[in-house]
């Protein structure tokens, strides 16, 4: 270790280890409460009654609040029987030292949070803003994005279960749509010519969606920027695909022999603009369908508009655009099973550790997902995009 490093964690002891000192309790003694979900168009649920079954095993009180599951299916009955304890507010919710939910907390939820208490939940940073991460700050919570915590092999499980959600759901209610709305199958039959899927994107939510279509006996035509992960989707899916980079002359021959439209590209990509600017929409045909899978994010078709369950579609310029944010809670049970299986994942090692601060320096594919550190701002992607000053993550754990 270097004089300087040396010199850089002596000051950080000095100056804010007694700021820091997180009252560590030690797995036996350890509760998570699960608070309902105050956003309305969110319908999962972090913890399954199967999860909870694991960390009660494992010596962990697990507090929900009444009704949590019923968006999933899940009763109350049914987190009891695997030992929660039910409680009637969210307000009892919040005592617990770790709170686990899906959607970010809410200005109500902050306002319960307490000094060093953990709060796990997405993140979705382009929906927040400062104000978000300063009155975390002043809680001094600590905070982890569930969508940049890894696995083992590097990857990023919530955001690739709750893509390969969405690409399948995509398929399914295109499918559907073609099918009582249009009177056609998204397949094909003998003699009859197959309706053509053409995906924006090479991602997890493009190759889930690309694989569901061919599946279902559709042609599948893929674009995107990238030639490597172009190359990478069509390596992944079960027959080989039509793949191509972003050319205007090629698109224009696309477009209009689209039945199934499907956006699924990254805010990276988009970066200049959309993929399919509105005075492109008159070429596709008025029998088709369009689903933007990343609308709360960013859009591919600059036509589109925030939906709702309720009411999915809306027709523009005479096209069918679909634009439900949150795509997995549409299936709230198989969406929530999914995230059970992550936290089953994540913390089946925590009680080899003793203590959350010995399990961030020693997991580091968990930690990768903090944020915020006893209210001190760990990820300096997020402190540059809302200019906040940060601390690094390493140095401060080799504090203590």
């Amino acid at each position: 270790m270097t004089a300087k490093v040396q010199s850089n964690i002596s000051r950080f002891q000095f100056e804010y280890q007694e700021e820091l000192f997180m009252p560590e309790s030690s797995v036996n003694s350890m509760s998570i409460g699960v608070p309902k979900e105050n956003h309305k168009k969110e319908r999962r649920v972090a913890i399954t009654p199967f999860t909870v079954r694991f960390l009660t095993e494992n010596g962990i009180k697990v507090m929900v609040e009444t009704g949590v599951g019923l968006a999933s299916g899940f009763e109350d009955l049914h987190y009891a029987e695997y030992g929660a304890v039910i409680v009637k507010t969210q307000e009892e919710v919040y005592q617990a030292d770790i709170i686990i939910k899906v959607a970010p907390a809410c200005e109500n939820e902050i306002k319960l949070l307490r000094k060093n208490q953990i709060l796990i939940s997405s993140l979705n940073v382009k929906t927040l803003s400062k104000t978000y991460f300063q009155e975390l700050i002043k809680k001094k919570v600590t905070a982890i994005a569930l969508e940049f915590i890894k696995d083992e092999n590097g990857e990023f499980p919530f955001v690739q279960m709750m893509s390969e959600i969405s690409g399948k759901v995509a398929i399914n209610y295109a499918a559907n749509f073609m099918r009582e709305q249009r009177g056609k199958l998204l397949g094909s039959i003998a003699g009859n010519r197959p309706s053509e899927v053409l995906v924006l994107g090479a991602g997890y939510m493009a190759q889930s969606a690309a694989q569901s279509a061919i599946d279902q006996g559709a042609v599948v035509k893929v674009f995107d920027p990238s030639i490597s992960k172009l190359r990478v989707l069509s390596q992944k899916v079960s027959q080989p695909i039509y793949t191509s980079v972003f050319h205007l002359s090629v698109l224009k021959k696309e477009l209009p022999r689209a039945d199934v439209l499907i956006g699924a590209m990254s805010v990276k990509d988009l970066l200049n603009g959309y993929a399919i600017k509105e005075e492109l929409i008159g070429l596709i045909k008025k029998d088709a369908i369009i689903l933007d899978l990343n609308i709360d994010q960013v859009s591919c078709f600059e036509t589109s508009q925030l939906t709702d369950f309720n009411q999915p579609t809306k027709i523009i310029h005479g096209v069918t655009h679909f634009g439900v944010p949150n795509v997995p809670s549409m299936v709230p049970r198989t969406a929530s099973y999914a995230l059970g299986n992550i936290f089953l994942q994540q913390l089946s090692s925590f009680k080899h550790y003793g203590n959350v601060t010995q399990f961030l320096k020693n997991d580091v594919n968990f930690r990768n997902g903090l944020y915020l550190y006893n209210g001190i701002m760990v990820n300096r992607q997020i402190a540059d995009i809302f200019d906040l000053p940060n601390q690094d993550i390493d140095l401060i754990l080799s504090a203590f």
